[in-house]
C-alpha cells in the first residue's frame, strides 16, 4: 500500500515529539474540488495520523455544499477534527496542539514547531507573533520524491520478512472506510 507520506522525515520527528508529549487537539484541513477527491488525496491526511494514533472513533459530523467537518477521537481520547472545504484556495495541512506548543504541517511537507510567541507593540496596540523552533522541509533533505526512499527501504525490508513500518492491506481498508464515513 503506497501512503509514502508516513515515510517523511517531518512525520518521524512528528512521532517523537507525541510520544513524549500527547497534543490536545489535532486539526486536519483537506481542500478538495469534489466528495470523490477526499478517498484520493485526503486519504493521505488520514493515513498519517492513523499511522501515528492507530484506530479513530466517529464522534460527530457537520456539512453543508462548501464544508463537511467530522469529529474523531483516538484511541487515547485526542479529540481529531477533520475539515473538508471544497474549492478553498489553500495547502493541505495538519495541526497538532500541545500544551505549551504547536506542530504544523502545511504543506505537509513542511514541519514548523512553534513553542513561543513574542509581543511587539506597535503604537498603542500589542501584536503577537508565533516564533518557530523547528523547521523541517522534505525537498530539502532529499533528491528524490519525499518519503521515497525510506519508503523504498521499507519495502526492502518487508521482501526480507524483516519488521517493517509500512501501513498494510487491513490498516488501508481502515483509512479507505474512515474517508467513506466522511463523505456519506
Amino acid at each position: 500500500v503506497g501512503y509514502n507520506r508516513i515515510y517523511y522525515n517531518c512525520i518521524n520527528e512528528l512521532k517523537l515529539l507525541v510520544r513524549k508529549e500527547a497534543p490536545q487537539s489535532i486539526i486536519i484541513n483537506c481542500p478538495e474540488t469534489n466528495k470523490k477527491n477526499i478517498i484520493l488525496n485526503s486519504c493521505h491526511l488520514i493515513s498519517i495520523i492513523y499511522h501515528m494514533f492507530g484506530d479513530l472513533k466517529f464522534l460527530y459530523k457537520i456539512k453543508n455544499k462548501k464544508n463537511i467537518t467530522c469529529i474523531f477521537k483516538s484511541k487515547k481520547n485526542i479529540p481529531i477534527i477533520i475539515n473538508i472545504n471544497f474549492e478553498l484556495p489553500d495547502n493541505f495541512g495538519i495541526e497538532l496542539n500541545f500544551k505549551n506548543k504547536r506542530a504544523k504541517l502545511s504543506p505537509i511537507e513542511t514541519l514548523k514547531i512553534y513553542d513561543k510567541i513574542i509581543k511587539k507593540k506597535y503604537k498603542k496596540n500589542n501584536f503577537y507573533f508565533p516564533v518557530c523552533s523547528k523547521e523541517v522541509n522534505e525537498y530539502n533533505l532529499t533528491k528524490f520524491k519525499p518519503g521515497f526512499n525510506l519508503q523504498y527501504l521499507n519495502f526492502k525490508r518487508f521482501l526480507k520478512n524483516k519488521k517493517n513500518i509500512s501501513i498494510n492491506i487491513r490498516d488501508s481498508k481502515k483509512i479507505i472506510s474512515i474517508c467513506e464515513r466522511i463523505i456519506s
